[in-house]
């Protein structure tokens, strides 16, 4: 081979060389890209559901054990008496009687607000799949038409919250803690809903009509418990669905019915099963 067909053949070579590199390392190099622009996504992807695991475990415990003490309470106050044994009728003004008002008030308010905390933080909760979710939300919404409903059924008016005066009542219990991390909302205590209700006039008066309401039921001769029972049984169906094994609250969730009409609160729509059957009435004496 002489030096110029030499010349010629090193000049092809590199000539298929460069359209090579220029053909299929473009290829390459936008597939890298590709595969970059994947994995970040993934990687954002896996961090949203992280911090939403993170929120989730943070506000379903206090959700949870919220709904536990207003289910319990409910039931107290009708299978239990509370209100009956708890409030004094000749003496309103009594400490025990107050106690007993302003503490069923703030499990009334204390559901209330880590559902709206919820609303607020969460507007769409990840149970890990999308059955679980749709049924979350629809039992979140049977808990709020049990309180606002004005139908045949719960035609009283004992206890009955619009949707928008459930939503103000959790507002105002919500208290910024200002602290570093992904949860900052949180609720008042007890001790401090006590005090606002006896001083500060605007707090007081979102809770007013649940306050008479509670006070009527305590001395009624004749009580309408319809709603209460609804009520308790929708509380059932949440933590039915949030805690179906009893892992972070009691499953004592035996439903209870109207000992004066004999009706048992609808059966929850959670997939979880209670440890009681649906029939089950509470007698458990009062403790909370």
């Amino acid at each position: 081979m002489d030096q110029g067909t030499a010349a010629v053949l090193g000049a092809i070579v590199s000539l298929g060389g460069a359209i090579f590199t220029a053909v299929y390392g473009s290829s390459v190099k936008s597939r890298i890209v590709q595969l970059q622009h994947t994995l970040d996504k993934e990687r954002a992807d896996e961090e949203r559901r992280g911090r939403s695991r993170i929120l989730m475990e943070k506000y379903r415990d206090p959700l949870l054990r919220s709904a536990q003490e207003l289910q319990s309470r409910l039931g107290n106050i009708v299978c239990g008496r509370y209100l009956s044994i708890g409030y004094k009728r000749d003496d309103p003004d009594d400490p025990e009687s107050g106690y007993a008002v302003n503490s069923t008030m703030y499990a009334v308010a204390e559901y209330l607000c880590w559902r709206e905390v919820v609303r607020r933080e969460m507007p769409y909760l990840d149970l890990g799949n999308v059955a679980k979710n749709t049924a979350l939300m629809k039992q979140l919404s049977t808990i709020e038409d049990a309180f606002a409903s004005d139908t045949r059924r719960t035609s009283s008016k004992t206890f009955c919250l619009f949707r928008h005066r459930q939503r103000a009542m959790g507002e105002v219990m919500m208290v910024d803690r200002t602290r570093p991390g992904p949860v900052r909302l949180d609720c008042i205590g007890f001790a401090a809903f006590t005090q606002r209700v006896q001083k500060e006039r605007d707090f007081a008066s979102w809770f007013k009509p649940l306050e008479a309401d509670i006070r009527a039921l305590a001395v009624a001769s004749s009580k309408n418990y319809e709603r209460l029972v609804d009520i308790q049984g929708a509380l059932i169906g949440l933590l039915n669905l949030l805690d179906p094994d009893g892992r972070l609250v009691p499953l004592d969730r035996a439903m209870i019915e109207d000992p004066e009409t004999k009706e048992r609160c609808r059966p929850p729509s959670g997939n979880g099963t209670s440890s009681a059957s649906a029939g089950q009435v509470v007698t458990e004496q009062i403790r909370n």
